[in-house]
Parts: structure tokens; C-alpha cells; sequence
């Protein structure tokens, strides 16, 4: 019997392994969504408007934190 009880609670530490695995991969996808669409955004803006990254950062409210990564990519 101890080792069905074993078996069960195996299976119920993997599909809570899983599910935690789903939801962090989700909010991953979703922020690194958020952020090339930023980076789009950013590039266009500053294409049609002929403004500086950091102008066009201010005007789309980019935080610090932000700032440093889309610098990078830019």
C-alpha cells in the first residue's frame, strides 16, 4: 500500500510542477511580448516623429528599468 501512496503523491507533486511551469511560462511569454511591442512602438516613433530614443522613451512613459534593455536592443 505504501507505495501507491507513494505513486499518488508523485503524480500530485508533478502536475502541480507542471501547472506551476505553465503559469511562470505564460507570464514569461507575456512580458517578452509587452516588451518587443514596446520596442516596436519605440522604433517607429522614433522613425516618423526623427526624435531621439530618449525622447521617444519619455513620451511613451518608459520606466528605468526598461530604459536600460530597450537601449541595448535599439
Amino acid at each position: 500500500m505504501g507505495g501507491k501512496v507513494l505513486e499518488y503523491e508523485t503524480k500530485t507533486i508533478f502536475r502541480e510542477g507542471m501547472r506551476e511551469g505553465k503559469r511562470e511560462g505564460l507570464q514569461e511569454g507575456l512580458r517578452e511580448g509587452r516588451f518587443e511591442n514596446l520596442l516596436q512602438n519605440l522604433k517607429k516613433l522614433m522613425q516618423k516623429m526623427g526624435i531621439s530614443a530618449e525622447k521617444a522613451m519619455d513620451l511613451l512613459d518608459v520606466s528605468e528599468e526598461e530604459r536600460e534593455e530597450l537601449a541595448k536592443r535599439i
